[in-house]
């Protein structure tokens, strides 16, 4: 059997018309649409759009952070200075008295003295109470940090 007799045979006519199909059912049922609308919020968790006053940890350095959104698994927060994205901070949220230890996602400059930091919680937070505490990162830490809770 030649490849005219395939091509133009019955067989294929089949086997075009079978691709073509595939093709089609692709393009119109599977393919992602671009529909130039906002994407839908993918987080597991709702967000609570609620404004929060802190300060966060990071590098020896603490600084002040006014909070944007919050949820179970990280927070959104602006602050004067920008972190590097994957840069462990220690969180300590004034309002609802709650500190844990959070990644930091993303960065992004908002306005001229701010910038909006994503954080990840790497567990849940804890209540807060006055006193002075000692914590030690395990990761990538070379030493043992202080400070106290009641002065902020």
């Amino acid at each position: 059997m030649g490849l005219t007799e395939l091509l133009f045979g019955w067989q294929g006519a089949v086997a075009a018309e079978f691709i073509l199909t595939w093709v089609a059912i692709y393009f119109v049922f599977m393919r992602p649409r671009r529909t130039g609308a906002p994407r839908a919020d993918s987080r597991y968790y709702n967000r609570y759009h609620s404004g929060f006053k802190g300060w966060l940890k990071c590098n020896g350095k603490t600084h002040g952070i006014r909070g944007v959104d919050l949820n179970k698994s990280g927070a959104r927060v602006t602050v004067g200075v920008p972190l590097a994205p994957g840069s462990t901070v220690f969180l300590y949220i004034q309002s609802q008295k709650l500190m844990g230890w959070a990644v930091v996602r993303h960065c992004t400059r908002r306005h001229m003295f701010g910038y909006g930091i994503g954080l990840e919680f790497r567990g849940s937070l804890i209540p807060a109470t006055e006193g002075t505490w000692q914590f030690t990162s395990v990761h990538g830490a070379s030493g043992n940090s202080s400070f106290p809770l009641s002065h902020r």
